[in-house]
C-alpha cells in the first residue's frame, strides 16, 4: 500500500479521534506517566496494523507530521507547535 492509500484524511480524524479518548488533548500528552507511554507504544503498535502501516514508528511520524501542518484543529484537541514531539 503507497502513503497516499493509507493516511486518508479519513485515517488521520480516526486516529485523532481515537488519540484524544485515549489520551486526552495534545497539550496534555507531556509528561504522561511511564504506563501512558506504553500505552501510546501499543496504541501505535495496533493502528498501524489496522491502516497498513510499517510500524508503530510510522504512525508517530504521521501524528507529528500531521501536527506541524494543521496548526490549530480544536475539535481535536490538536494544537501546532514547532518542534513538538509525540
Amino acid at each position: 500500500m503507497s502513503r497516499e492509500t493509507i493516511w486518508t484524511k479519513a485515517a488521520y480524524e480516526l486516529l485523532y479521534k481515537q488519540l484524544v479518548q485515549r489520551f486526552g488533548p495534545h497539550k496534555d500528552w507531556p509528561g504522561q506517566t511511564p504506563a501512558k507511554r506504553k500505552e501510546f507504544e501499543q496504541f501505535c503498535a495496533i493502528f498501524a496494523e489496522v491502516v497498513g502501516a510499517k510500524s508503530a514508528r510510522a504512525v508517530k511520524i504521521q501524528i507529528r507530521f500531521a501536527d506541524r501542518i494543521n496548526g490549530h484543529n480544536e475539535h481535536i484537541g490538536i494544537r501546532a507547535r514547532r518542534g513538538s514531539r509525540c
